[in-house]
């Protein structure tokens, strides 16, 4: 297997150690991956993976409790009815038996963890997003080269419980917005996420759901609750924070969103996310 420099593992970390690759680049390998962790006693698998631009997931779910860490990118987590932006240096919990899908339009690199056991015991039972604290990241790298190198024991036992803690402390990070059940305005919000600078008026965003501009609006505020504006005006917020997390000046995400000015930008972020756009930028 060939090293890649990308990675954040030391060099003699990238390697295979009986069913355990530590080190991955496609999303249908991380699954095969998870899906043979059958053995009641494994408590924790930790893996570091790096996907390319454009990556997409299908739909699929897993019987063990999932954490990912971003460390860099962002990436977009699908379920049925809400999508989670999860920015650089955040995480997000997936309960066991939640569909899901992962997409990213940049490349990623997250360390993440699978349990069946107790251990994630007393996490919420739906997708959350929390802000990862400075110890999240290397205790992800470390029990990672722990498992590798089979050195389970008090030390192992000790990181496990540190780990736990440290998810049950972070603060959570409310970047869902809602994702619509019927079909057509389903098409219509996704052509929106994939371009969030998306300048396309109501009428070709209509025709995209093979629907009029009038029956388009009604479904957003019976499927969704919000207006047309509403919805969109979030999914902009929403990706403003994933720019942000990867260190854009917050006077060029401010002028792409349309605002006059750093300032009036930065009081409507604070008003609508309740923290300032230099909070997410992420330093590793």
């Amino acid at each position: 297997m060939a090293l890649d420099q990308r990675s954040v593992l030391p060099p003699e970390m990238l390697s295979v150690h009986g069913a355990h690759r530590l080190y991955t680049e496609a999303m249908d390998e991380t699954r095969r991956l998870v899906a043979r962790l059958t053995s009641e006693s494994e408590r924790l698998f930790a893996i570091e993976s790096v996907y390319t631009s454009g990556f997409a997931s299908n739909y699929h779910s897993h019987r063990h409790g999932q954490v990912s860490f971003i460390r860099s990118g962002f990436i977009s987590m699908v379920t049925h009815r809400t999508t989670y932006i999860v920015p650089a240096g955040h995480a997000i919990w997936i309960p066991p038996g939640e569909m899901h899908l992962a997409q990213a339009q940049e490349e990623v690199c997250m360390l993440s963890a699978y349990s069946g056991s107790d251990f994630l015991n007393g996490l919420p039972n739906r997708c959350t997003v929390f802000q990862g604290s400075d110890m999240l990241e290397p205790l992800l790298k470390r029990l990672i080269v722990q498992q590798l190198r089979r050195q389970e024991g008090p030390l192992y036992d000790a990181l496990l419980l540190l780990l736990h803690e440290e998810l049950a402390g972070c603060g959570q990070l409310d970047t869902a917005i809602p994702m619509p059940s019927d079909p057509r305005l389903r098409r219509v919000c996704d052509a929106i996420l994939t371009d969030p600078s998306i300048t396309l008026g109501k009428e070709t965003l209509a025709r995209l759901g093979h629907m009029s501009v009038r029956t388009m609006t009604r479904l957003f505020r019976r499927d969704l609750g919000m207006t047309f504006l509403e919805w969109v005006q979030q999914a902009l917020i929403l990706t403003a924070v994933a720019r942000l997390s990867r260190g854009e000046p917050v006077a060029n995400v401010a002028g792409d969103l349309g605002y006059a000015s750093p300032s009036a930008f930065t009081a409507m972020f604070h008003r609508r996310v309740g923290r300032k756009p230099s909070d997410f930028h992420y330093r590793r």
